[in-house]
């Protein structure tokens, strides 16, 4: 099969970081690496974080998989093969989140090139209101589309069948509202039977943290992070990637060091 590993996002130094350890890592492998900077956002009028959609739909047409990564993840050990991850899927899976004991981070997701996928990135889009000035709607839009999802046991409705509003709220504009709306989902998703570890199911898969490699979206451990999530699913040595926003994190915990003074391993001049 064929697979890329795509990102978005400006180009700042800290962006430039990241994105060449995704494109050292991809030379490294024999895939493609894909760095989509267009400006969707000037045509659907939503924060930025929503050009992954429609970056998934341009690109997903060409391959079998994509790994989707956002822009500032960054490559931790680059001895991890993609192979790894997708000779584990189940058959029936089309996407894939990395597990979390009360909610998964769209930041990083396998999806598979079949319609059904395509059906899903447009309820994903569905399950949210347009705010410009709220950047994770779409992490928030994500869990509310699973749980209505699991409610309906995979139905595919179109989009003006859904719910009004939502089973949990998708534009919280403070903190407190995020953890909120995070907690909505595990609590949901328990209440239908499939609780952490028990998600597997309607052609997603979620990567258990005991799997290996343990997934591909971890941030790391420190004040921003440790209030939304449990320790265990933050970033430990020897994880595929690192998530964050701090641009000496990843001088210190990924392979950019290596993958520059070896120019990527003789891969770059």
């Amino acid at each position: 099969y064929q697979r890329r590993v795509h990102g978005e996002g400006g180009m700042t130094d800290f962006y430039r970081t990241c994105t060449y350890t995704k494109q050292c890592y991809a030379l490294r492998h024999h895939l493609d690496f894909i760095l989509d900077t267009t400006g969707y956002q000037r045509v659907h009028k939503r924060h930025a974080t929503w050009n992954r959609i429609p970056a998934c739909r341009k690109h997903l047409p060409n391959y079998d998989w994509i790994l989707y990564l956002d822009s500032d993840i960054a490559i931790a050990n680059a001895s991890i093969r993609l192979t790894e991850f997708v000779e584990q899927f189940h058959a029936d899976t089309y996407f894939v989140w990395t597990e979390g004991k009360e909610g998964f981070n769209a930041g990083a997701f396998f999806i598979r090139n079949v319609p059904w996928s395509y059906w899903w990135l447009d309820k994903w889009w569905a399950f949210s209101k347009d705010l410009m000035d709220f950047a994770w709607n779409d992490q928030l839009a994500a869990w509310d589309a699973i749980v209505h999802h699991y409610m309906t046991n995979g139905s595919s409705l179109a989009a003006q069948d859904l719910p009004d509003p939502p089973p949990c709220t998708s534009t919280p504009l403070f903190h407190g509202a995020w953890m909120t709306a995070m907690k909505c989902f595990a609590s949901e998703m328990e209440h239908l039977g499939r609780p952490s570890g028990n998600r597997d199911a309607f052609h997603f898969q979620f990567w258990k943290q005991e799997q290996w490699p343990r997934g591909f979206t971890f941030f790391f451990a420190e004040p921003r992070t440790t209030w939304l999530w449990p320790r265990k699913e933050l970033f430990m040595p020897g994880d595929f990637v690192l998530h964050t926003h701090d641009p000496h994190l990843v001088m210190q915990h990924t392979e950019y060091r290596a993958m520059k003074d070896s120019h990527c391993w003789g891969f770059m001049p």
